[in-house]
């Protein structure tokens, strides 16, 4: 969640950082149900994406996850670093 929030606010300040937040994390939710909402109507299977996922054993999920996480605390450096960078202080 830092990843997102610090980048935003660097870039939007306080106040409008914060109100920024919400609104990604609500664009977000609100992009999950349509998402679920058309999968469900569509008449999809999601049954055998799930059965296709179950080979994936623990001891590949946790190196993955954090493999991920990594590279994406990688772009939030490099984002902050940028907008650091073209603020004047």
């Amino acid at each position: 969640m830092l990843a997102v929030v610090i980048p935003v606010q660097l870039k939007f300040g306080g106040e409008k950082g914060r109100i920024v937040t919400i609104a990604a994390i609500g664009l977000v939710v609100v992009l999950g149900i349509v998402i679920v909402r058309f999968v469900n109507s569509g008449g999809f299977d999601l049954s055998g994406l799930y059965r296709s996922l179950s080979f994936l054993k623990s001891d590949f999920i946790l190196p993955a996850a954090m493999c991920i996480s990594a590279a994406l605390l990688f772009v939030s450096y490099r984002i902050s670093t940028c907008i650091i960078d073209k603020k004047e202080f």
